[in-house]
């Protein structure tokens, strides 16, 4: 059973799985002050819930980092002109909650 519908090569997949745990403070969402209510911080970017990804070349962080990016896109296609006759499929994939 694959629920993301990934694989990377070691460590084995069980514990692939398991290490996302490690990830769930991850959002798509801009993330809220909580480091302390005495001080005015707000996030100044976005894409700032993702904070805290690997960026690494490893394959543990491979498979983080493309997870987070896949359960959490949404696949949109549409159509443009390049003939008066012909249409070309292109598709994008653009993230669920972006710029809000």
């Amino acid at each position: 059973d694959n629920p993301v519908g990934l694989l990377t090569n070691n460590p084995v997949f069980d514990v692939q799985m398991f290490n996302l745990n490690n990830y769930m403070h991850i959002a798509t969402t801009a993330p809220e002050n909580s480091f302390s209510n005495m001080l005015n911080l707000k996030p100044y970017s976005y894409g700032m819930g993702a904070l805290g990804l690997p960026g690494d070349y490893s394959s543990a962080s491979r498979f983080v980092k493309a997870t987070f990016i896949k359960m959490n896109s949404v696949l949109v296609s549409f159509f443009i002109f390049s003939e008066p006759w012909l249409f070309q499929e292109v598709v994008y994939v653009w993230e669920k909650k972006s710029m809000k």
